[in-house]
């Protein structure tokens, strides 16, 4: 996901709306969402062809915040006196105050409560001989140098669309995994928690070799300048993803410069026909549509897109899987929450009954949509400097560590030693 999008939102400037409600092609293309492929436009062929209704089968699992003023994956989420302390500066202190390498030199039971007590990115370290140089240090550089003279962080700084990505492509981790570290002879327990915070780190808008697709303009701060995801583009996009080439959506679903991003995971809708109440519902899509000519009081005359034959009303209710509040346990399953979201919009649509555009009504829509395309392989960069037939047996190698570095640069964790956490931990 664009890293801009998702660090910098209230400090962007974006270029004005259309003041028609084209779909920007630039911008908002529904297209982009599917790499190599073409989403259907035509709303008479996805009446026809879909369902108009697809129930969650599944919610996905739910991880921890992972916020910034706890550290990220830093965040020694099983230790009271690291939770206790107030904002980041304080967590940071009180983790180089018990830092990794003074726990090394504790004694052997005192050693290994500290250990188990450690968080994702100090456990990762651990592994791959990085205590010096590691994921866990770069991290705390990097939230020391964000934060500057400020006292915290914005409450949603976090890595939510990390982990809307990984709770959707990955199984749910549930079970305790302990592997060797070679570089420091000694066992590292990961817990369920500590393995889905490495999953949702690679996931998230720090992994540089990542760019998925997104679509939509995202607000700035006065909430203007932009229309968010256009509601053509919302429609075309929920059916593709979720009915006739299921695959995975998320959403930016709050519609201000706060980023909350969620994967969308069920949807139902109605027509209506636009000049009465949604709550009329049409009893099919000829009965719904509206010649602009016959509607002489509509009150988004002026918006219409150019060429347009007939507008459409839409009821749809989606739903989106957010984290619980609680904290997933340690070995076990926490699925998500599933929220639900009633969106009514108006669709535009040329002679032939092609979407040209649309225009929200109600509901609060998403700021813009983003997908994770079939093929997508979520290496990091140090991913990239190992041989693609460089495996192990039994024990991460020791070359591994350089490549672990690398990637610990850019607060990255490395794919390989991830999935190989997730698979043990999931099966």
């Amino acid at each position: 996901m664009n890293k801009a999008k998702a660090l910098l939102m209230a400090m962007l400037v974006f270029p004005a709306g259309p003041a028609v409600r084209l779909i920007d092609h630039e911008n908002d293309d529904p297209d982009v969402l599917v790499p190599g492929g073409h989403m259907e436009m035509n709303l008479k062929s996805l009446d026809q062809r879909s369902r108009r209704s697809v129930p969650q089968v599944a919610a996905p699992w739910s991880d921890v915040g992972w916020k910034a003023n706890k550290g990220l994956i830093t965040e020694r989420f099983a230790d009271s006196r690291f939770e206790a302390a107030a904002g980041w500066s304080a967590k940071h202190d009180f983790l180089r105050s018990y830092s990794t390498r003074w726990i090394l030199q504790q004694p052997g039971y005192d050693r290994e409560r500290w250990i188990a007590a450690l968080s994702p990115a100090e456990k990762y370290d651990l592994l791959m001989g990085t205590v010096k140089g590691g994921l866990a240090e770069n991290i705390g550089a990097f939230l020391d140098h964000s934060l500057g003279n400020s006292r915290q962080f914005p409450g949603w700084w976090g890595l939510c669309e990390g982990a809307a990505a990984s709770t959707m492509y990955y199984p749910e981790p549930v079970r305790l995994v302990v592997l060797h570290s070679q570089s420091y002879d000694l066992d590292v327990p990961f817990f369920a928690p500590d393995i889905k915070g490495l999953a949702t780190m690679l996931w998230s808008r720090f992994n540089t070799e990542l760019n998925l697709p997104e679509s939509g303009l995202p607000c700035k701060k006065d909430g203007t300048g932009c229309f968010d995801s256009n509601p053509a583009s919302f429609h075309a996009s929920v059916h593709h993803f979720l009915d006739l080439s299921p695959g995975i959506l998320v959403g930016d679903m709050d519609p201000t410069p706060v980023v909350w991003n969620f994967p969308i995971v069920a949807y139902s809708e109605a027509y209506y026909r636009p000049d009465k109440k949604a709550d009329v519902t049409a009893a099919d899509l000829r009965s719904a549509a509206l010649k602009p000519d016959d509607w002489g009081s509509d009150p988004r005359k002026s918006k219409r897109s150019p060429g347009t034959a007939y507008i459409v009303g839409i009821k749809m209710k989606i739903s989106y899987a957010v984290n619980q509040e609680e904290k997933p346990p340690f070995e076990g399953s926490l699925k998500r929450k599933v929220n639900s979201r009633v969106l009514v919009y108006e669709l535009e649509l040329d002679s032939d009954w092609k979407l040209l555009g649309g225009e929200w009504v109600s509901g609060e829509h998403p700021d813009l949509l983003w997908s994770i395309p079939r093929d997508v392989v979520p290496d990091s960069i140090g991913d990239k400097s190992l041989a693609p037939d460089d495996t192990w047996h039994g024990e991460i190698p020791k070359s591994w560590t350089e490549a672990a570095r690398i990637s610990a640069a850019k607060l990255t964790p490395l794919r390989r030693v991830v999935e190989l956490l997730v698979k043990k931990s999931s099966d």
